[in-house]
């Protein structure tokens, strides 16, 4: 489990006592066990003040296209609906949170996308295969990757986290071979100072078959 804050932006020393604490309470109500595959090339993620971001593809979509959804917390709405972007469609392979933009990494392109309103993406082409230092980011089904990461937040007595269970589930039909079935689910939890859980959004869910010969 790792606890994980963007390094483009320091949170207050109180904060990050406060997050950890939860992160501490969510290892011991987390259910779930490691996953041994990655799922579909999608479901990269990452934090920033006051919000997370990740991207789906058109696979995992109902309007069939590469979106961007952004998920803001400590707001009025505490949790907040995900306000979606329309994207290009390619394989991310870099992700990082910043307090004005989002910027997400291709093969040959560097998308920026404003956190302002109305929503401005700017693209940038890049050497082929350079991804730059410091865009390395997460992935929902990533079976290494992070279970828990926090949202930074300037809410006093809340705390905000990203929760990701994955579980595999191995089933056998005779004179058919196996299948493993991989599950994986993401939310974004709030937590008071009692460490209750008040609040949560789940912001992904997928499936998928693993055929064993």
């Amino acid at each position: 489990m790792v606890l994980a804050i963007p390094c483009s932006w320091r949170a207050p020393q109180r904060l990050v006592r406060d997050v950890r604490t939860a992160v501490l309470f969510l290892l011991l109500v987390a259910i779930g066990g490691a996953n041994t595959a990655r799922a579909d090339s999608d479901g990269t993620f990452c934090a920033g003040p006051g919000y997370m971001a990740y991207e789906l593809r058109a696979w995992s979509t109902a309007s069939r296209k590469h979106e961007l959804r952004i998920v803001r917390v400590g707001g009025k709405a505490r949790i907040a609906e995900p306000v979606t972007s329309m994207l290009d469609d390619f394989q991310v392979h870099g992700m990082r949170c910043e307090k004005e933009r989002i910027v997400l990494v291709g093969w040959d392109r560097k998308y920026s996308i404003a956190l302002a309103q109305p929503v401005r993406v700017e693209i940038e082409a890049i050497a082929p295969g350079a991804i730059p230092a410091g865009y390395d980011a997460p992935s929902f089904s990533d079976p290494n990757g992070p279970r828990i990461i926090g949202i930074p937040s300037q809410i006093d007595d809340r705390a905000y986290a990203i929760h990701i269970v994955r579980r595999d589930e191995n089933r056998v039909t005779p004179g058919q071979g196996g299948v493993v079935v991989h599950r994986t689910r993401a939310r974004i939890v709030e937590l008071d100072t009692t460490m209750r859980v008040t609040n949560q959004r789940e912001v992904y869910r997928a499936t998928r078959d693993e055929t064993i010969d």
